[in-house]
């Protein structure tokens, strides 16, 4: 299904929220949110990209998600994650992932475990965006991902 809508949540307290399987033209914000419960985007399409910022996630969070050409991609700014976040399958095709002072305090799926070959990559710099950890904390354990970023000439 398509969100035809910009949408924005800014200071909501949200119990647990499952965004699968929709795309979203516009982009969609999270502005000093607090999530409660299991956050899940699985199988979304991020057409105008997505960002996160003054936002903490006291439960998993789940991200497989894909950002097509002409998309500003994922960012995500001053945001704590409290347990394991999952980053399984993204394709960012343009805009790029960027992380500024993020804490993935249980761990996360987007950096390999120490003496591993990472298993992420990027193919050229992405066109408009690029891929970043400024100032990020990621503690606990670490793991495989397929994480693709692509820049289509």
């Amino acid at each position: 299904s398509e969100i035809t809508v910009e949408v924005q949540f800014t200071k909501c307290t949200l119990h647990g929220l499952d965004l699968a399987m929709l795309a979203f033209p516009h982009p969609l914000r999270f502005v000093e949110c607090t999530f409660i419960g299991p956050v899940s985007f699985i199988s979304c399409g991020f057409a105008a990209g997505m960002g996160i910022q003054d936002c903490e996630f006291r439960e998993t969070a789940s991200f497989q998600v894909q950002c097509p050409a002409g998309s500003t991609g994922i960012s995500m700014v001053r945001t704590k994650f409290k347990r394991f976040v999952s980053f399984l399958d993204c394709w960012i095709v343009s805009g790029g992932l960027q992380f500024e002072d993020v804490c993935f305090e249980r761990g996360t799926n987007l950096a390999p475990r120490p003496g591993r070959k990472r298993f992420w990559e990027i193919k050229g710099p992405p066109k408009g965006g690029h891929t970043s950890l400024h100032n990020a904390a990621i503690e606990g354990s670490l793991s495989m991902v397929q994480l693709v970023v692509e820049s289509k000439v």
